[in-house]
């Protein structure tokens, strides 16, 4: 499978939740809001503090976390990308980061529920892009 292929389409960058995290992608680095106030992790972020009395803080994860579940893609649907079936996409629990977990692409040759992953990123046309591999 060659993930570049997927790497080419472009992320969502029309919101400023979706255009923090990306721009933290493209610092090489997994970045999610987390509250001043009481610290919890707020995934997906909404704008204001999960408590109120605070306010979101991007911060830098570990990048490493396991495979909670995931799906092998055979279907193209994905305009712009058709032909790069097959993939696996999981949902990952972030190390660190109680309660986040991200959809993430897998590029394991036998991806197993419960495995531990690191995300690398890899250099699209316009941005870069995060899959998740083996963890060292």
């Amino acid at each position: 499978m060659s993930y570049e292929v997927l790497a080419a389409l472009d992320p969502p960058l029309g919101n400023s939740a979706s255009r923090e995290f990306w721009r933290g992608i493209d610092r090489g680095e997994l970045t999610i809001p987390r509250c001043t106030h009481c610290g919890r992790w707020q995934w997906y972020p909404v704008g204001t503090g999960c408590c109120r009395a605070g306010e979101l803080v991007w911060t830098a994860l570990a990048g490493t976390g396991r495979i909670f579940t995931f799906t092998t893609v055979h279907f193209d649907f994905l305009p712009g990308v058709m032909g790069a079936t097959p993939y696996d996409v999981a949902l990952i629990e972030m190390d660190g980061a109680e309660g986040v977990r991200l959809v993430g692409l897998l590029a394991l040759a036998e991806p197993v529920i419960g495995e531990g992953v690191r995300v690398e990123f890899i250099e699209g046309p316009r941005h870069k892009f995060p899959i998740f591999v083996e963890s060292k």
